[in-house]
């Protein structure tokens, strides 16, 4: 059994010796991968610089960029960027013309070096500089706030030296102080950049200027003030016969204009002309102001409303009284009043056209029987007006029963036919 038990051992340590052997030689080849040198090229391109360049020279144009075949260990080159790199062309001693200048280029790591440059060198043209004196233009952007004004520009110096190469010297026609004013309201002063300018005003590249500065002061003051004023609506005319006007609004009810400093401005400003002549009908529009020489701060136009409703009038009228539904066997008879007194409401229009009469006003003796009774009366108005009261509202009707009509002597009638 020991014999056994030290054979499974034997097969353990030897199972665990493989693996740590096979461990080892992973380890060993993964760190010779990571160790190892490799060449590539880089995935970017990168921009040549000039140095050394002598100091009244200028390059016209720029050198193309270049592709760099670099060398190192992988994971150095994975996380390289443009920054870790310098291209340059050593221009120290030319003289004015075209060169070919060799591309020197070189990492700025330890652990990668450049193996090659694509292309190795570089055509250039070194022209002359020249110098020339332009007037200094002051410009503003961002103005301040309706009714102020900003007055013309002071620049110090007023002329400035441009240095540049000939084809670009000649392009500056000034140089310009842009100033941002920022919706100012103050005067404002500082010191602005130069910028080279065409007469075009585009910007022009490669020029240095002296003064880099100037010294500009802008004028601000304020002309206008804002001054609220009611709004009236310019209603003229009279609306048709029998209606009337009852009401004139304006929204808004104020509106600001710029005056002047200064001035004298009414209260108060009109719309343009709102006319009702022989309207039946209201108003609700939009109107213009009557601005005239005012100048708005604020809207230009506003809604006018204006109420127009028929005129309404009353009116007292006497209507005889008509007994209806007397019963079967009865008559009636009206025994105070037999008139009444309608009051009528109406459009005036309405009640100037009527001629009248009214007609009767009834009472109604429905299920009434012999005898004196108060009965409430009613009446029916003409189209277009209401009754809106009656004078008495009721009236006293004597129900009486009807004679029976007389009887004839039969015995007489024979008497006389006989002796006929």
């Amino acid at each position: 059994m020991q014999r056994g038990r030290f054979g499974r051992i034997a097969q353990e340590a030897t199972l665990v010796a493989t693996v740590l052997v096979l461990a080892l030689a992973i380890w060993f080849v993964i760190t010779d991968v990571q160790n190892r040198e490799i060449e590539q090229p880089l995935g970017f391109s990168l921009p040549v610089s000039v140095i050394n360049l002598p100091a009244n020279l200028a390059v016209a144009g720029e050198a193309l960029p270049v592709s760099l075949t670099v060398i190192g260990k992988r994971s150095s080159l994975d996380t390289v960027s443009p920054d870790d790199f310098s291209a340059t062309i050593d221009a120290q001693g030319r003289a004015a013309g075209q060169h070919s200048f060799p591309v020197r280029a070189e990492s700025l790591i330890e652990d990668v070096r450049v193996r090659a440059v694509q292309p190795e060198t570089a055509v250039l043209t070194l022209q002359e500089l020249v110098q020339r004196e332009v007037p200094v233009r002051a410009e503003t952007i961002n103005p301040p706030p309706l009714g102020f004004s900003v007055g013309q520009p002071e620049v110090d110096p007023i002329r400035a030296v441009v240095t540049g190469i000939a084809r670009d010297v000649e392009q500056v026609d000034a140089v310009v102080a842009r100033l941002d004013l920022g919706g100012a309201t103050v005067p404002l002063e500082g010191d602005v950049q130069l910028e080279p300018r065409s007469a075009g005003g585009a910007a022009i590249s490669g020029i240095d200027v002296q003064p880099r500065f100037a010294r500009v002061a802008v004028p601000i003051s304020q002309e206008v003030f804002r001054r609220a004023v009611t709004v009236n609506a310019d209603v003229q005319g009279v609306p048709r016969a029998g209606y009337r006007v009852v009401e004139i609004s304006v929204e808004p009810a104020t509106v600001e204009l710029f005056v002047p400093l200064g001035a004298t401005v009414d209260d108060a400003i009109s719309t343009e002309l709102v006319d009702i002549e022989d309207r039946r009908t209201s108003v609700r529009r939009i109107f213009p102001l009557a601005l005239g020489d005012a100048a708005p701060a604020g809207p230009t136009e506003v809604l006018v409303t204006v109420v127009i409703e028929p005129i309404e009038s009353t009116v007292r009228l006497s209507a005889g009284v008509r007994v209806e539904n007397v019963g079967e066997g009865l008559e009636a008879v009206v025994i105070s009043p037999d008139t009444v007194q309608v009051e009528l409401r109406g459009l005036a229009e309405e009640i100037a056209r009527f001629e009248g009469p009214l007609d009767d006003a009834i009472a109604d003796v429905s299920n009434l029987s012999a005898g004196r009774h108060t009965v409430e009366v009613t009446a029916a108005p003409p189209a277009g007006m209401a009754v809106i009261g009656l004078l008495p509202q009721r009236v006293t009707v004597v129900l009486m029963r009807q004679a029976p009509p007389p009887e004839t002597d039969n015995t007489d009638s024979e008497a006389e036919n006989g002796d006929e």
